[in-house]
């Protein structure tokens, strides 16, 4: 992710979609971006004997969608502009397409070469909040853009205190130096932490190095290390950025390697759902 430009924002219309709206108009302020909302209807399944009228149905939820959405933008500008926590109100485009969730999310993103897609995410509390929250981990798994994720209930906090979760890879250093470029114009701290867990796999690097490596080449950034011994990963990267009044935590995901047990199916889930703080996913 270099200069970021244009920002991806799936809505189901939910308060946790008004929430992360808000919070994609935040970041959009600060780089000057602007933002696309989507909204996704499923179609109406077309049996033989029934076409036309099954189309007709579509087309009718279509026209309600188009004009939930524009209710929806309407009432996310009047909140965020009566708050006066916008410098500018950024470019606002909406769309509503017909199909499946993640397909078009993720279609719509590398086709229109977004920047970043900001998704807002739930607790797991009922079968439409697990239908959202599969769609913000299938998003995960395929998109090729970065995804920030915004719990439900995280408001928009300046970034000042960021945590870069590692495996002590070689790569990291590349990593975490195009991070630190990413974010420079909010001027955080940054914090790189290690969770170690029984089944980590031997690290290429030592903390010890990676420490140094930054503190010799890049002093101006004044990174804090953390070495953190526990036995589930997402319990303890959260209980850390609760202890550390962490704004941001940001993980990369490549195709091998780096926390790619996060990226199986039920621990995305957990994740998902029980994220504290908004979380930088970078691929």
């Amino acid at each position: 992710m270099g200069k970021l430009k244009k920002i991806l924002l799936p809505t189901d219309f939910s308060e946790t979609s008004e929430n992360a709206f808000r919070y994609a108009l935040m970041i959009a302020d600060r780089f000057d971006a602007e933002v696309k909302l989507l909204h996704v209807v499923y179609p109406e399944a077309e049996p033989m004997d029934f076409p036309v009228m099954i189309a007709q149905m579509t087309q009718k939820r279509l026209e309600v969608a188009q004009q939930v959405m524009k209710t929806f933008v309407d009432r996310g500008l009047v909140q965020i502009t009566t708050a006066q926590t916008l410098k500018r109100v950024p470019i606002i485009h909406s769309e509503v397409e017909i199909g499946t969730p993640v397909h078009q999310i993720t279609q719509m993103a590398q086709n229109e070469a977004f920047d970043l897609i900001v998704m807002g995410t739930m607790g797991e509390h009922s079968r439409l909040e697990k239908l959202f929250g599969s769609t913000t981990v299938g998003t995960l798994r395929r998109a090729k853009c970065p995804v920030w994720v915004v719990p439900e209930k995280a408001g928009f906090n300046d970034i000042r205190n960021v945590a870069y979760a590692t495996d002590l890879q070689e790569n990291d250093l590349d990593h975490i130096w195009q991070t630190t470029e990413i974010l420079k114009q909010f001027n955080p701290f940054f914090r790189i932490v290690h969770i170690e867990t029984e089944n980590d796999k031997k690290p290429s690097l030592k903390l010890k190095e990676l420490v140094g490596f930054f503190e010799k080449q890049f002093p101006e950034l004044g990174l804090k290390c953390h070495n953190v011994k526990g036995q589930d990963l997402i319990t303890e990267l959260n209980e850390f950025a609760d202890l550390m009044g962490i704004d941001l935590l940001i993980m990369y995901r490549p195709k091998r390697g780096f926390l790619e047990n996060l990226f199986h199916e039920s621990v995305t889930k957990r994740t998902v759902y029980h994220a504290h703080v908004p979380i930088l996913i970078l691929h």
